[in-house]
């Protein structure tokens, strides 16, 4: 398996944690930091096989962003986050250390199905 080229400039977000007047968690978002990733989807084929195993709906896509790990850490990317690349948003999922490589994370993604 080759490395994935790191050519993408993305941008980390979290909830603001803000809340109206009566208390109800606003939907803000604010900047964590830029990071540089390598963006891969699912496969036609995997995609069908998750979405039938998993009962997910098929406008559902799955996204996982190769980064450097330091840099995943430093920013403190964890579920519940997003990522922003090029007018689109991925809701983060999680986050994975490569064993092989330990220097390497992947930010797993998706988008849709949600209000992301």
């Amino acid at each position: 398996m080759t490395a994935r080229a790191r050519n993408r400039r993305i941008l980390v977000q979290r909830r603001s944690g803000s809340v109206d007047d009566a208390g109800q968690p606003l939907d803000e978002w604010v900047d964590v930091g830029p990071l540089w990733a390598g963006i891969a989807n699912e496969t036609g084929l995997g995609a069908i096989r998750s979405s039938l195993q998993g009962n997910v709906s098929s406008s559902i896509a799955r996204y996982s962003l190769e980064v450097s790990f330091e840099a995943a850490r430093a920013l403190g990317i964890n579920e519940g986050m997003r990522v922003l690349h090029d007018g689109d948003v991925f809701e983060v999922k999680g986050i994975t250390r490569d064993f092989r490589d330990r220097r390497k994370a992947f930010v797993i993604c998706q988008q849709g199905g949600s209000d992301g």
